[in-house]
């Protein structure tokens, strides 16, 4: 994970990784999960993965989800290969256990993808927060915002309805100048692919697992 500067408002880390992720043309939510699913991935194939009590836990969930087990599988040192294999084996013969004589185990939770839900929903309340300061409506305003997903996020977390008025009024204001970009950039084929990259996201969030 990349080293972050001390923010000069006397935030805290998490603070400071806010203000980072509002820079980004991307969902500061969706931004800051993928962090952490990378941190996690290069953990668990570091070290994690040869740990004992790691492995049980993963049998425990039923192992990851197919796109993290495909991540893992991807790493291209060996050490890390033969780690994933004994833990596949390891997450495979406790399935099978638990599926003699019966029926199998609930679907796999996968702690990868319920490690990214929780800093995404960290991320938004953080963002909801922030709209209480005097400058915090502009500043979220001035970035890409929330993706409709995690939009849905803060609603589900309920809250104070000005902090939520506020949060939708900004939204629509990002999405409708996302679409007038789009429209704009008919006749420009690379700005109109990169406005449509920008809806996109917008609509959808930039997560393929976890959010």
């Amino acid at each position: 994970m990349r080293r972050h500067r001390q923010t000069d408002r006397g935030r805290d880390f998490g603070e400071g990784e806010l203000d980072l992720a509002l820079r980004e043309a991307d969902c500061p939510a969706c931004f800051l999960a993928r962090e952490t699913e990378s941190a996690l991935i290069s953990w668990m194939a570091k070290a994690n993965l040869r740990d004992h009590e790691t492995l049980r836990r993963l049998a425990d969930s039923g192992g990851l989800c197919a796109a993290h087990w495909l991540a893992l599988a991807r790493r291209p040192d060996r050490g890390s290969v033969r780690a994933l294999r004994r833990a596949l084996a390891h997450v495979g013969r406790a399935a099978l256990e638990g599926s003699v004589g019966g029926s199998p185990k609930a679907a796999p939770r996968c702690p990868i993808c319920a490690s990214m839900r929780r800093r995404a929903r960290g991320t938004v309340e953080m963002l909801l927060t922030r709209l209480d300061e005097p400058s915090g409506p502009a500043e979220v305003a001035r970035s890409f915002g929330l993706c409709q997903p995690h939009v849905a996020v803060a609603l589900d977390a309920g809250g104070r309805s000005d902090r939520v008025s506020t949060l939708l009024a900004i939204q629509r204001t990002q999405l409708r100048r996302l679409l007038e970009a789009l429209d704009s950039a008919r006749e420009d084929e690379a700005a109109a692919e990169a406005a449509a990259r920008l809806v996109r996201v917008k609509l959808a969030g930039s997560l393929t697992a976890g959010g």
